[in-house]
């Protein structure tokens, strides 16, 4: 089912359009996990990436059709440790679920959030992760012990990777960090914002099966999504 597909194409276009290099997966992770939300002072900061006046964004999309068989981290930008003052961020989260997954009905929703929940629960020691739903805005602020503990985005997407795939449903990630000023955060914000339509649009279609389409306020968003007319339909057709 095609939902943030459309989505997923335009994001990958639009990374692809500045410099970007894969990083190494960590099968096994030799950085310790404060398992506690981490308080990064001003302090004890080396710098933050994603505050104000800079770009925050965090943006996670799903999909059960990609053609994506392995795990894979890419920087757009500058690592951690070339890095030594605030500046824009981007933390882009393309994940694949297992094929059937996005026609769950009643789950899809809740599945969908799952996953992108995670962002919430990272804890690597000294870095602390600000993601505010109300602002759409996500930042990380790394402390300089973090820097001294070798902490690099190969680290940190590795660590991201084993969380996510914590979720049964979960069969590859592709996470793209970005701080290349070059980057049009701006157009990546417009399709958060679009991705986020579509999720509300999921959630009210659940919860409003058998609604009249024609009085419905978010019927432009399921004129340009088809994905989503499809499971409209499928819910109809189930009741």
């Amino acid at each position: 089912m095609k939902l943030y597909d459309d989505l997923i194409k335009k994001t990958e276009a639009l990374y692809a359009s500045v410099s970007a290099r894969s990083l190494p997966v960590q099968t096994i992770i030799d950085y310790p996990d404060s398992n506690q939300n981490e308080m990064v002072l001003r302090s004890g900061m080396a710098y933050e990436l994603g505050s104000f006046p800079y770009h925050g964004i965090g943006l996670t999309l799903v999909s059960d059709d990609l053609t994506m068989n392995e795990d894979t981290i890419i920087l757009c930008g500058k690592d951690l440790d070339e890095l030594s003052e605030d500046t824009h961020y981007a933390r882009i989260c393309i994940i694949k679920v297992k094929e059937g997954m996005l026609k769950e009905g009643d789950h899809l929703y809740s599945a969908i959030k799952a996953m992108d929940y995670v962002k919430y629960h990272l804890n690597p020691k000294g870095i602390m992760i600000r993601a505010s739903s109300i602002n759409k805005r996500e930042s990380v602020r790394i402390s300089k012990q973090a820097l001294k503990d070798h902490l690099d985005f190969s680290t940190l997407g590795s660590m991201m990777l084993r969380d996510y795939k914590k979720n049964k449903m979960v069969e590859h990630v592709k996470i793209i960090f970005v701080n290349d000023s070059l980057f049009d955060y701006d157009t990546l914000r417009l399709y958060l914002n679009q991705s986020e339509a579509i999720t509300k649009t999921i959630d009210h279609m659940l919860n409003n099966v058998l609604m009249d389409c024609h009085s419905c306020n978010l019927q432009e968003v399921c004129d340009e999504v088809d994905g989503l007319k499809e499971l409209h339909f499928g819910l109809n057709e189930s009741h």
